[in-house]
Order: C-alpha cells, then structure tokens, then sequence
C-alpha cells in the first residue's frame, strides 16, 4: 500500500510541473471603481493574483465613506487577490445631526439624533393653550433665525421652535322667544350684538293678554356664549256670560276671568203642552269661575199623560190598564181559547189590530183559526210498528212502501202475506197487522269474506252455529321459480286435507311439503312477484275452502355483476324484460365500467311503456357501485316497473352520463338512494340526467334521494322535443343534495325555445338543498355592522351559530347585515354561520360563512416560540410575558376559537387526536390591560409525542388503517443501537403519485441520533405530501442490498439538516435490486438541505434503489448543500437504467 501511495505522488508532481510549463502568459484584469454619486476613482489594471492598492477615499457631501465592496463583501485591500475584471463599489454612511424641538416658551419636547436624508422620528404635533379671546394652531418649526425648516433635509446640528397662529374666537349669541330660537349667529369677541330686528310676540291665551317688554338681560359686548330672552307684560282676560231660557236671553254680562257669574233673581218658568207638564228644574252646567264665554240654559222636569186599553175576547173584557201617551201595551199573558165543536178545533191566532204605542183610548178584540179533526192510522209488523199517521176524517190511508219481513229462525223463512183488516176510509182510529207464510232452509257454503266461510239458504240466512276461519297467518314467502323442493307453510287456517294448489290459475304437482313451480308459470314472468298460491282445503265436517298463501315469485337472485348484466341486457328494440329480480349481495366498485345494459335507439321514446325493463327490482337493501353510461342500470324502464330498496354509487360522473336508465315510463321507484360519489355534470343542452339520461314519463317516485358534493345537470336529461308535460310524473318525500342542479329536465336547446329547463324549484313531494361552497367573510370589528354580499340569494330562513338560533341580523336584496350590536368584546373570535337560505330559483340553499369577530386591538407578537408536548392534560401552560395575567376576552388557536385563562391554553381532545394539525400553530389571544385592548400573537410548537426509546419512535412512524401519519415528533436523547431492528412497514401502494399515504408529519431528532439495522421497509415505510424529517442523525448498521433507511418512496417531501452514517456494508451492492441509502424504491419530488452521507472507504450503489421504471425525470427531487462522502456511488435512482448523481444542482457525489 505504501508503494502505490509514492508511486501516485510520483505521477501527480510530473503532471503539475507539466501543467505549470504550459502557462507563461501574464493575464491583466480591469478594476473599475463605482463611487455611488460620490468623487469619480479612476479605474485599476492588475495582474491575476495580485493585491489592489488602495485609492484615495472617494468625497460625497453629507456622508461618510465606509469602503469598498465586492457585492456584499468588503474587500480587504490588504489581504484580497484578483482573479478577475469586477467593479468595486463604495459604501457610505449618512452623516448624523443633533435635532432639538422646543415649544413656543421654550420648553424642550424632544431631542435626537437624525441621520442625513432621513426624517426624524419625533412625530408629535405641538400644542399652544387658547385663552378667552384667542385660540392657536401650530404652522411649522423655524430655526434660531426664524426661517422655515424641511425636515427631510437636515443637514446640520440645529434648534427647532414651534411656531402658531392665532385666531380671535367667536361665541354663538342666540335671542330666544320661550323655546323658539328667534337669531343665532358667531359674533366675535368685544363686538355688541344686535337684536332681531322685529319685536317678538307672544300669543295671547285663555287667562292673559301678552305686550312685548324687553330682554331679560342687557346687551353687551361679547366674552362668551349668552342667551337673551324675551320678556312681556300680562294683561287680565274678560268674558261673555249669557243666561237663556229657549231663545230668550234672561241675563248678560261681561266678567273678568277667575271670577263667579250670579243666575238671574227669579227663576225661569215653561208653559205645558198636551203630551207634558213642565217644571223648572235648574240650569244645563254648574255654575262655576269664568275661563271663557258661556251660555247657561234653564232645564225642565216633564211628565207624560196616560189612555186607556181594554183587550177582549168577545164580550168578555180579559184585561183594561191606564197605558202612558207613547208607550207600547202589553196583551193579556194567557192567550183567550175558543172550545172545539165536532167539526173543528179553534186556535189563537192574534188580535184584530196590531198593537202599536199609544195615542189615545182603543179596544183588541181575540181572533181564531179552524183546524179540520184527523185520526191516528197505525201499521204493525208484530210489536215493530211500520207506519203510524194522522189521516183526515173520510180519507183512504196508504200501506207501507216496503212489505214487511220477519226474521229467519233455525228451521224456516218467511214470505209476507197480507194486512189483518181490509183498508176503508177512516172513521176513526185503526190499527193494520202483517200476516206470514213459512218456508223451510236450504244450506250451501259462502265464500265471499274474506275471512271466514260461512254455510247460507239461499233467503240469505247464515247459520250462525258454523263459520270457517280461511285467515293465512304465514309470513310471505319467496318461492325461486328455478328451484326445486319447495315447501308451503300454512300458519293460521286449520284443515283436515289438502285438495288442490294452484297459482295463477295453474295447479301445482306434487305435495304441500315439496313441490316445483310449474314450466308455465316459470315462463310467465309477467306474473311474477307478489302472488298467492290458492290451496283447496276440506274441513272436518266435509266443507271445501280456498285458502290464499302469500308468495313471492323471485324470478332469479342476483348474486354477481354477469348475473345482473344478464338480467337486464335486452335484446332488439322491441324487448320487454319481465320478472322479479333480487339483489342478494353488494355489487361493483368505484373502478368498474361493466354496466351497458338494453338501450334501444329506435324506441327509446317508449310513450306507451311497452318496451325496456318491466318487472321488479328488489335491491333488498344492498348496494351497486360502478362507472355507470348513458344507459344507466336499466337502459329502458317500462310501464308497471317497480323499482326499490337500492342502492346506487355513481363514479365518474359527466356529461352524458346518467345512473338508473335513459328512459323511464309509468313506473314507480322507492327507497332508492344515489350517491354521485365523484365527478360532476352542468352540460344541460346534452343527453345526460342524474336518473335517465332523456326522458321520465308519468312515474311515481318514493322516498327517492339524491346526494353530491358536485354540480349535477338535471334529473331527466336532456328530451329532444319528447318532454311532455300532461305526463308529469310525481314525488313522494324525494330529496335532491347538490352543489347545484339545473333543472327536472332539458327539452330542447335554448335556439328553440326560450327557457327549455324545466325548474326543479317548487316541485311538491321533492325538496332540493344545494350545499354552496362557504362563503369567507371579512373580519367583523365589534361594534361595527359587518356587510356580507350574497346576491344569489333573496331570503334567509335561518342562521345558526353554535348550535343555537342567530337573530342578530337583517337581510334585504341580496346583502346580509350582521347587527353591531351583534357580538360584545368577550365574544370575539373565529363564527361558523350555518346559513339556511333560498336562491332566485326558490331552491333552499344551505353554506357555511366562516368569519372572525375582532376588537381593535394593538398587534403585539412576542418572541420566540413557546412549546406544548401532548399528553393526557387538557390545559397547557403558555406564558404571555408582559401581558400574563391581563383581562383575557378571546382567544383562536390553529384558527379556530379557543380556551385561554389564567395563562393557560384548553385544547379539546379533538385537536390532541388530530395530529394533523400539531405542528407549527398560532395563538392570538386578544385581551384588555389597563384600559387598552391588545392582539397577542404566539408561535406555538405543538409536539405530538416527545420521543425517547426506539419502540416510542417505530410505534409513532407505524401507519394505521389509512395508512397515513400525521404528527409532530421530538428526540429528547439519541435512541436505538446497532442490533436494533428497524422496519416499519406500510401497506399502502409505494408508488403515491400524490403523496397521499405514508408519514405526513415531522420528525425533529433536535440534534439527536437513531442507531439501527434499517430493513426493507426503513425508519417511515413510505413518506408522504408535507413530512419533514429534520435534525437527526441515522447511523446505519449491516447496511445491504433490500435495505433503506428512511423509506421505501418518498413524494413531495423535505429532507434537512440530516446526516446518514453508513456504519457497515453486508456483501457486493446491486443497482438492479431494490434497495438505496435514502430510499429502497424512488423519491419524486422532495427537497432535500444540508442532508450528508458519510461512507468513506465504501462503494454504495443508488441514493433512491430501483423504481421499476416508475421513475419521473419531471417529478424531479432539488437539493441544497447536500454531500455524499464515500468512495463510489453507483448513481440517483435505477429506472429501467441507472441515472446518474453527477452533474445536480446542490448535490455532491464522489467522482
């Protein structure tokens, strides 16, 4: 060894003699010297690797220079060699001035140093105190001279006084009349004002009369704001006070107001009339002190004369009383009777005159009514009586309509025969029985209810000794009509034997306990499905019944998707598919396009029904899941089609796509549930419909629900003119969830026709909700309305927040409003508004509106960051420094509203258990400290797991179900050893073309090492979009083919401040095997800092093992300062090929 050493030596002194032989020639570079506005340096010829000698310093007025600099750099004239042409430029340093600001006495308001160019930093406006007569405002700052002074060019040290103008004042000077401002104007200080130039006047009222006198003050010059006010002199009121009796003035007078009237001497008198004698009896009001002109009127007492009335019936006098003039009689209380005579009876009928008020003396005589005499005429059908009426004396009575019947008994039935007594005219009262004739039953058995037999005569009698319950209590059954072996049940109905079965009026062959669906029903699938097997039964006492069994004619289970296929497929263009078809198992996935069932494209429009799928589908609860075309399940749906319990997830969905059929016709749907589980359609002009792809005619849909996170087209497709709307079809509890929906169908382009989108809005039986994206709104500041524009929409039905009812808004013509006084300062924070509203097409809407209500506040961010690790805690300890211990009124952590109290941050369990969000977060806790509000920012560390042993850190990189970890994780000591395992596998597919799976977190090793045997699957498995691993030193023990250390791909990742220590090597490395230093299969776009590999004296083979072709040369990891040390390596990455390391930017590879 120490022979080959010499001997390259040897070889390396003759080259660089050899190399330093062929390079005589002196090289000059050119130094040119940029002084940046200051004295022009000339420029320098120097030979390469010579120092520069030093120029004269460069002059700028106003600054100081600072060197010479090579960009960034300054060059050391003492020390720097050239090695090529380069500029250097001068750097200067303004030149720093005293400022001194004093007020107009004087006094000092600041003092600084002020760099040249740059304005000072005092910024305050100074202030000069009024007086009564002057007030002052400051105009500008003068130096020691007085003259002006721009303070963005100070160039010297200098003293700056504030200098005011001053401006006389003026006061409001108001002349008043009571309330009513009569003059107001600024009259300035020591001026006289002047009074208005018209008197006031003051309205005279019930008690005064009012003459202007003067001011209340005397008017003077101005030293303030004054008020003057009108004064006047009251004069007493006199008023009128008259006494009258009718038309006649009794007394009249002028009296002064406050004081009493006196009523005339002598009272006033009234002569009498003929209906009333008067009496005086005082005046119309009390008499009381005057307040205005009054007129007091004489009352009288009156008193009505009376008349006599006489009531009579005949020459008896029934009643006679002295009745007022005026007033209404009253007749006797007992109404007078007449007694009947053979032929008549007598009634009351009134009196011969109407009774009126009276006018004077008057006599009402009794007047009757005459009554024919009528007789009772009674018919009997035993003790029932059939008929009973009055008949008039001498006439025919009518028997009964009906002829009476008499009731069956055991042995007989009766037929009527005739009347007792011979019908004549009526002489007086009578009574007419019914007579019958007895006839013998004759029993056969009555089938006609539905739930028992009875034996019945022909008459109708029942006898009520024997009834047969025929109920079948058996549950219904399916009965496969392939299979064989069928058995009947019959639960309920009791029998002796079994005659017959039979089922759409063919018999069965073979015995109640094993039996086959006969080839002519098998055949007759349009009759499959709910039918009743007729089974003929004979009970003990000989009778025969039909008892009706309820089945199920399952024309075929469906187990698999050739089996649904082949069900559904459809032959020509005429076909028709009958049948009950059960759906036994869930079918398809989100990747499978088989589905192209019957279509036809001559008879697609099927307006009678006829053609395409008409039996029944039983979904039975189970589910299909497929890429589904413009045929959909069923390609043509029929009349008479029952379609129910499925359901459907759509994938892929698009234009031209739809999911049950192109058509359907008079059928009915229920309990169907369609998930449009990915992709979108908003192509109304083409065929294409979330249901069918064309048409749906006069069908019925039940419970009936739709679900997308997308937009969808329309529900019927697109119809080309074959929309008809006589056949509506009709909805039962049908529910659409959408992004957005166009419409129930298209029919036809917009070229032909206005509006061809049936609208979906205010379609009874379906109710649509579309989930519009949420709607980020500007920050709300307490105390301020908060204006959110949602033009869309024309009412909002509701907000809630927080699980309770939101009120504090309004809305009007598209512009929500939350209320100012919405929010108070301990309720600030990040809102999530769920809004409830409804669109221009009447469709209810429904969005989230995520907003943050804020005070104003002053942003303060404290330094550093403050660190959390997870545990089995809810509050955490985060000192706030200068603000600790202030009014805390809100808090949001990781954006979302928090706890925060007594300096300690809440965080829920939902946030300890979503690890995605651990990390990098930010607290901002706005808070009130001495009257003043403040926004406090903190950067949080949020460490999922602080990480000491080897088993802590491969059970924190093990993936679950979802193959996905999310996290921070923290070394606190180096862990592992070098017989430690590690092979932390991940089940997930190891190409991750986005990143998806695999470690999503951050490991920090803080500095700290991992020691181990790194396997197949290395320290992560797969590491995924966002991970950063960071800090950490990895040495590798028994490294070898198959193995890795970090994973076995890496996609879209960062890699930094990593070192890997290749401690051992195992056997030769093969590039064609799986197996690299960093990865076992690829990395795709990660970048990897400051990462070293140190394997001096080692061959290695790839950095990122063998891709299997899968290797994107666009999907290209970057690098920065990143090392490989070893003695070879064979290459990046083994793709088909191995890809050379050498030649990438920031990676240094051994040559």
């Amino acid at each position: 060894m120490r022979k080959r050493v010499v001997f390259l030596t040897l070889i390396l002194s003759i080259c660089l003699i050899f190399a330093t032989g062929c390079f005589d020639d002196v090289s000059y570079l050119t130094i040119r010297f940029d002084s940046n506005d200051g004295t022009e340096i000339t420029e320098l010829q120097v030979e390469s690797g010579e120092k520069l000698s030093r120029p004269e310093n460069p002059v700028k007025e106003h600054y100081v220079f600072g060197g010479w600099y090579n960009g960034d750099t300054e060059w050391v004239f003492e020390t720097d060699t050239v090695e090529k042409d380069m500029t250097l430029t001068a750097k200067w340093t303004p030149e720093v001035y005293s400022v001194t600001f004093k007020n107009y006495d004087g006094t000092e308001l600041a003092k600084e140093n002020v760099s040249y160019g740059s304005l000072p930093q005092y910024s305050a406006t100074p202030e000069k105190p009024g007086n009564a007569q002057y007030s002052y405002a400051f105009a500008r700052w003068v130096d020691e001279n007085g003259q002006t002074v721009d303070l963005a060019n100070i160039d010297k040290n200098i003293i700056l006084t504030a200098e005011f103008t001053e401006t006389l004042n003026k006061y409001k000077v108001t002349f008043k009349n009571g309330d009513e401002v009569l003059k107001e104007e600024q009259v300035e200080y020591g001026t006289t004002p002047t009074a208005p130039e018209t008197n006031p006047s003051k309205a005279a009222d019930v008690q005064y009369t009012y003459t202007f006198k003067g001011w209340d003050k005397e008017i003077t010059a101005v030293t303030g704001e004054i008020v003057y006010n009108a004064v006047f002199t009251e004069t007493l009121n006199k008023y009128k006070v008259t006494f009258k009796n009718g038309d006649e003035v009794l007394k009249e007078e002028q009296v002064e107001y406050g004081t009493t009237p006196t009523a005339p001497e002598t009272n006033p008198s009234k002569a009498a009339d003929v209906q009333y004698t008067y009496t005086f009896k005082g005046w119309d009001k009390e008499i009381t002190a005057v307040t205005g002109e009054i007129v007091y009127n004489a009352v009288f007492t009156e008193t009505l004369n009376k008349y006599k009335v006489t009531f009579k019936n005949g020459d008896e006098v029934l009643k006679e009383e002295q009745v007022e003039y005026g007033t209404t009689p009253t007749a006797p209380e007992t109404n007078p009777s007449k007694a009947a005579d053979v032929q008549y009876t007598y009634t009351f009928k009134g009196w011969d005159k109407e009774i009126t008020a009276v006018t004077g003396e008057i006599v009402y005589n009794a007047v009757f009514t005459e009554t024919l005499n009528k007789y009772k005429v009674t018919f009997k059908n035993g003790d029932e009586v059939l008929k009973e009426e009055q008949v008039g004396y001498g006439t025919m009575p009518t028997v009964p309509e009906t002829n009476p019947t008499k009731d069956v008994d055991a042995e007989n039935h009766y037929v009527f025969d005739g009347w007792d007594n011979e019908l004549a005219e009526v002489t007086g009262e009578i009574v007419y029985n019914a007579l019958f004739k007895a006839e013998a039953h004759v029993y056969t058995v009555d089938s006609s209810d539905d739930t028992f037999d009875y034996i019945v005569c022909s008459c109708g009698y029942r006898n009520e000794t024997y009834s047969y319950d025929k109920t079948v209590t058996s549950a219904r059954k399916e009965l496969v009509v392939s299979a064989s072996g069928l058995a009947l049940v019959i639960e309920g109905a009791t029998y002796a034997s079994v005659e017959k079965m039979t089922i759409n009026g063919v018999e069965i062959s073979g015995e109640i306990t094993s039996f086959a669906i006969p080839d002519e029903v098998k055949a007759d699938k349009e009759h499959h499905g709910l039918q009743n097997v007729i089974v003929t039964v004979k009970d003990e006492q000989g009778y025969s019944h039909e008892l009706r069994v309820p089945v199920i004619l399952v024309t075929e289970e469906i187990k698999d998707l050739n089996g649904l296929n082949a069900a559904l497929k459809g032959e020509g263009d005429e076909y028709a598919i009958y049948g009950y078809y059960k759906l036994v198992a869930d079918l398809g996935a989100a990747n499978y396009n088989g589905i192209q069932n019957g279509s036809s494209s001559a008879k697609w429009t099927n307006a009678d029904g006829e053609y395409g799928f008409r039996g029944t589908f039983d979904g039975n609860g189970k589910s299909i899941s497929a890429i589904i075309y413009n045929n959909g399940i069923f390609g043509i749906v029929g009349k008479g089609a029952y379609i129910k319990n499925l359901t459907v997830n759509s994938y892929s969905y698009a234009n031209g796509r739809t999911i049950l059929a192109r058509t359907i016709t008079e059928a009915t749907l229920e309990n169907i549930t369609i998930n449009v589980k990915s992709g979108s359609s908003n192509s109304y002009y083409a065929e294409g419909g979330v249901i069918t792809a064309l048409l749906s005619h006069s069908s019925r849909y039940v419970n009936v629900r739709i679900y997308s996170s997308s937009d969808l087209d329309t529900l019927f497709g697109f119809s080309y003119w074959n929309y008809n709307p006589n056949k509506p079809n009709t909805f039962e509890n049908c529910t659409v969830e959408a992004k957005s929906i166009g419409g129930i169908i298209c029919i036809t382009t917009t070229a032909n026709m206005a509006e061809p989108i049936v609208p979906i809005a205010g379609v009874e039986g379906l109710n649509v909700t579309l989930n519009k994206d949420a709607v980020a709104a500007d920050n709300m500041t307490v105390g301020q309305a908060a204006v959110i524009e949602l033009p869309e929409l024309t009412e909002i039905t509701s907000i809630v927040l927080e699980n309770e009812e939101f009120t504090a808004y309004s809305f009007e013509n598209g512009t929500l409003t939350i209320n100012a006084d919405a929010f108070a300062a301990d309720q600030i924070g990040a809102k999530n508004f769920a809004v409830t509203g409804k669109n221009t097409q009447g469709l209810t809407v429904i969005f989230e509106i995520t907003m943050t209500v804020e005070l104003v506040a002053a942003p303060v961010t404290l330094d550093g960051t403050k660190e959390i690790v997870i545990s089995e805690a809810s509050e955490y300890a985060v000192d706030l420094g200068d603000y600790s211990g202030a009014t805390v009124l809100g808090a949001t952590f990781a954006g979302e509203n928090a706890t925060f109290a007594g300096d300690k941050l809440t965080l829920t369990d939902d946030f300890k258990a979503d690890a995605e969000k651990h990390g990098n977060q930010t607290l901002v806790v706005t808070l009130e400290k001495y009257g003043s509000y403040y926004s406090v920012t903190v950067n949080v560390l949020v460490v999922t797991k602080a990480i000491s042993t080897i088993d802590e850190l491969t059970a924190a990189t093990t993936a679950g179900t979802g193959n996905v970890v999310y996290g921070y994780y923290k070394l606190t000591q180096s862990v592992g050893s070098s017989g430690a395992w590690i092979n932390v596998a991940n089940n997930g597919n190891w190409i991750n073309s986005d990143g998806s799976i695999g470690f999503r977190g951050t490991l920090d090793g803080s500095g700290f090492a991992v020691d181990g045997a790194f396997a197949t699957h290395g320290l992560f498995g797969i590491i995924g979009n966002g991970a950063v691993v960071k800090n950490i030193t990895f040495n590798v023990y028994y490294y070898q083919n198959g193995r890795q250390t970090l994973a076995r791909s890496i996609t879209g990742a960062t890699i930094e401040d990593v070192t890997i220590n290749i401690k051992s090597v195992y056997g030769t490395l093969d590039t064609t095997a799986e197996g690299g230093v960093i990865t076992g299969l690829m990395s795709h776009t990660t970048h990897y800092k400051n990462v070293t590999i140190n394997a001096e004296g080692k061959d290695l083979d790839t950095l990122f093992g063998k891709s299997y072709g899968n290797y994107k040369a666009e999907k290209a990891n970057t690098f920065e300062n990143c090392v490989v040390n070893a003695k070879s390596l064979a290459g990046l990455v083994h793709s088909n090929e191995v890809i050379s390391a050498a030649g990438i930017d920031g990676l240094i590879v051994p040559q």
